[in-house]
């Protein structure tokens, strides 16, 4: 009778998949970067709308960038998360979740992920 691991590789176990003990390096985002080679800025007009597409939210208005998180219409921390993972697939790097969180609205967020580069 065979058991199924003794049909693994030598260097695997039953609780730990093959590609367990590669990692990815600290700095590196696991989502591909979707801007060009070379664009490094955005401006907050093209941010806003990046966010209000990708979020569903209506970002419309001269005021809505500087408006509180909390007090935009349907914000809520769900939003907060699906804007780090945009974020960081737009950047192709890791976000500072913690200043993203210290953030009070999309304008100061837009400000830190121009200071990223």
């Amino acid at each position: 009778m065979t058991r199924a691991t003794d049909e693994l590789p030598p260097h695997t176990s039953p609780q730990e998949p093959p590609h367990a003990s590669r990692q990815e390096p600290p700095h590196a985002s696991p989502y591909p970067p979707v801007r060009r080679p070379g664009h490094r800025s955005m401006t907050l007009r093209s941010f806003l709308d990046l966010v209000g597409d990708d979020l569903g939210l209506d970002l419309e208005g001269p005021a809505v960038a500087t408006v509180r998180l909390a007090d935009l219409p349907r914000w809520d921390s769900v939003h907060l998360l699906r804007l780090v993972v945009l974020l960081e697939r737009e950047s192709g790097r890791r976000v500072p979740v913690r200043k993203i969180l210290e953030a009070q609205s999309l304008k100061e967020i837009h400000a830190l992920m121009e200071e990223q580069g």
